[in-house]
């Protein structure tokens, strides 16, 4: 499988984004990105991103994202628990 950078630059400026193997994390409702102006600026959004991981403050949307990968008879299962 290909390594998928967690950031870019587009026309806005850099866009990082958070990655649960291949699948881009949704941050909120609305976005699944942040966007900076400076390469500089990435650690600090990568930093923010790992202190959020670690506070579990993404648990929910990592979850949801792990459930799609599962058998969908081992979700109805897992449910039953």
């Amino acid at each position: 499988h290909a390594v998928r950078p967690w950031f870019f630059q587009d026309a806005e400026g850099w866009v990082v984004q958070l990655k649960y193997g291949a699948r881009v994390v949704p941050l909120d409702a609305d976005n699944n990105a942040v966007i900076v102006q400076s390469l500089d600026d990435v650690a600090a959004v990568l930093d923010i991103f790992v202190k959020a991981v670690a506070a579990g403050e993404m648990d929910t949307a990592l979850a949801t994202l792990a459930q799609r990968n599962k058998d969908p008879s081992e979700a109805r299962h897992a449910d039953d628990a």
